[in-house]
């Protein structure tokens, strides 16, 4: 799976690139603000976009957008072992894993991408879910606050 690496510290950059390479992940560029981040994205577009930006109070960030295709991809590619290690895992019978991977792949199949945001105030922060539909299909969206108690303020 391709990933683009972003923040301001080369020695986490680097760092983190060793990390997911030797875990089998592509690390296909590495950007230190937020305009080298744009544009490594519409580059490489990587299947899954993540940050770590702390918000300033009652602004929405993007914390993590999935593109549901890569995934998609992904889990159709490597069907046969994900299928046997769901099987393994949860005491299936190999064609309820099957059936049950199937369902999943039906559900990606309905949406282009998941985004999470967040929203910060003062005593608490908001989570939003947005399931993205691909054209033509229902959208759906869930918003769930998580009380303030603990939340750290944005430095």
């Amino acid at each position: 799976m391709r990933v683009v690496i972003a923040d301001d510290s080369v020695l986490l950059r680097e760092g983190l690139s060793r990390v997911l390479t030797d875990g089998g992940f592509e690390v296909v560029a590495q950007a230190a603000n937020a305009d080298e981040l744009r544009q490594a994205v519409r580059r490489f577009k990587p299947p899954c976009e993540a940050d770590a930006v702390r918000p300033a109070d009652d602004a929405e960030v993007p914390l993590v957008r999935l593109a549901l295709a890569g995934w998609a991809g992904y889990l159709r590619a490597y069907r046969g072992p994900l299928t046997a290690s769901l099987a393994e895992a949860y005491k299936l019978p190999p064609a309820e894993a099957n059936a049950r991977l199937d369902r999943l792949l039906d559900g990606l199949d309905l949406f282009d991408a998941v985004e999470l945001t967040q929203r910060t105030a003062p005593g608490r922060a908001t989570l939003t879910l947005r399931l993205k539909a691909l054209p033509g299909e229902p959208g759906a969206s869930a918003t769930g606050a998580v009380p303030g108690e603990g939340t750290k303020k944005p430095h």
